[in-house]
């Protein structure tokens, strides 16, 4: 069984909540490691806006960030300016956005946050690569990947979603699955009747539990 030298900090999940710690620890001087399940580019199921927020936290990591997001994503991106919400009772409210928002598929979006971590960082990235089992030992934190490759880290960062075997394995009592979401996506062609720009999130009523459409 093959067994690395330790790293400092070990990411587990390569989506945006990973990219972005090891963003955040660009400079640090720490040895770290991001594994991802996948290889990039990948697909997620989501419904593709970019809210205002996130271009803000990227440029106080660093201003540059943030305009170089905007430019690997410029050719799958659409900004928007506009937001409407939608009752059952088929109310509308429009809301604008002061920040800069914009939808771009996840597909383009997580590969450009990566594409950060690889122009901006040390980070030892490790794509295809599923953890299988984390555990701690006295004085580390240890995962073992599909291969039965075993890593070892003073610090493992969780960030593989709802399913996450760092949270499973290391949280004191398992998540609450009484309280969740799922998602479904699709994308339609030829829709001629549909707004253009404003990204519209529609409630739905009568099922006895919160449901919500989102569209573009």
């Amino acid at each position: 069984m093959a067994a690395t030298p330790p790293y400092d900090v070990l990411i587990v999940g390569a989506g945006p909540a990973g990219a972005a710690c090891a963003l955040a620890l660009a400079g640090s001087g720490l040895r770290v490691a991001l594994v991802d399940k996948a290889r990039f580019p990948r697909d997620k199921v989501c419904g593709d806006a970019i809210p205002g927020p996130t271009l803000k936290a990227l440029a106080r990591l660093k201003p540059e960030y943030a305009q170089e997001l905007r430019n690997l994503t410029q050719a799958h991106r659409t900004d928007v300016r506009t937001s409407r919400l939608l009752s059952p009772a088929g109310a509308e409210v429009s809301v604008e956005w002061r920040a800069p928002a914009f939808n771009s598929p996840r597909l383009h979006f997580d590969e450009a946050l990566l594409t950060l971590v690889r122009r901006h960082t040390t980070t030892t990235l490790l794509e295809g690569d599923a953890v299988k089992k984390v555990w701690q030992t006295d004085e580390l934190v240890m995962a073992q990947l599909a291969d039965q490759t075993e890593l070892r880290a003073r610090l493992i960062i969780g960030c593989d979603g709802a399913h996450s075997v760092v949270g499973r394995s290391l949280l004191p009592q398992p998540l609450n699955r009484a309280r969740h979401c799922a998602a479904v996506r699709a994308y339609y062609r030829g829709v001629t009747d549909a707004p253009k720009r404003p990204v519209s999130f529609c409630f739905c009523g009568g099922t006895g539990r919160g449901t919500a459409g989102f569209f573009r």
